[in-house]
């Protein structure tokens, strides 16, 4: 029963996988905060040859047979993606989409470090939506 976590480029680069293979690959799949990037326009501070990489892959086939279970979470003051570029990639991939109020990028430099619901949710002991991390937590 594997769960597979994906954050930024690491959700980009599930979308693109699965369309390499027709297994199963695992039980369920997190796609926390997937940038939005033009390619002919990445942002300054965005790795060199970061354009080729999107558009990413949009199969919806495809994600629904490498995991039982696939969701999107991203926030509404994301530097990299607006919420409703997010919720474009989830509505063509017929993925569940959650929203975390002002999370920014959903990155320890957004005050999200250790999240005690994500490993909680790995660990199947968590249920969807998502609980926010406590804003003082350390």
């Amino acid at each position: 029963q594997l769960t597979v976590v994906c954050h930024s480029l690491g959700a980009i680069t599930w979308l693109h996988y699965v369309t390499q293979t027709t297994e199963k690959l695992a039980e369920r799949v997190l796609l926390v905060a997937p940038p939005y990037v033009i390619p002919e326009v990445p942002p300054t501070d965005a790795p060199p040859g970061v354009g080729a990489f999107f558009p990413p892959a949009l199969d919806a086939d495809a994600v629904k047979r490498a995991a039982t279970e696939t969701h999107f979470i991203a926030s509404d003051s994301d530097d990299y993606a607006t919420f409703e570029q997010t919720k474009a990639y989830s509505d063509r991939v017929e993925c569940p989409l959650h929203l975390l109020p002002g999370a920014g990028h959903i990155s320890p430099y957004w005050g999200y470090g250790e999240w005690t619901w994500v490993r909680d949710w790995c660990l199947r002991t968590a249920e969807m939506p998502p609980v926010p991390r406590p804003k003082d937590a350390a």
